[in-house]
């Protein structure tokens, strides 16, 4: 794969609406029926997601057409983060803290 990939349509189009009250974002909560310790989980990722180029990119822009390119810098732990709530929360407070966490 090349060091420079040009965005897709789709992609492109996602970017222009990025604004800072549109954050254009992807969040995913994972509900677990059995505990797993954040290492355990970020082991798993490097495992099955990494290996996937795209998810170690970033999007560089210098001069209006956007392009992926191999984040020198990737570290997962910028992206998976550990937040507990209290015992009798529910899913009200974990939307809410969710929430809290996009803003």
């Amino acid at each position: 794969m090349s060091t420079q990939e040009p965005l897709s349509g789709v992609d492109a189009a996602w970017l222009r609406m990025d604004e800072p009250t549109n954050l254009m974002t992807i969040t995913a909560v994972l509900v677990l029926e059995d505990p797993m310790d954040v290492a355990t989980l970020k082991e798993l990722l490097r495992e099955r997601f990494l290996g996937f180029t795209r998810f170690r990119q970033r999007i560089r822009d210098p001069d209006g057409s956007p392009y992926w390119e191999l984040d020198p810098h990737f570290d997962l732990d910028r992206h998976v983060h550990r937040s507990a709530l209290p015992g009798e929360a529910g899913r009200t407070e974990l939307k809410a803290r969710v929430s809290e966490l996009m803003s």
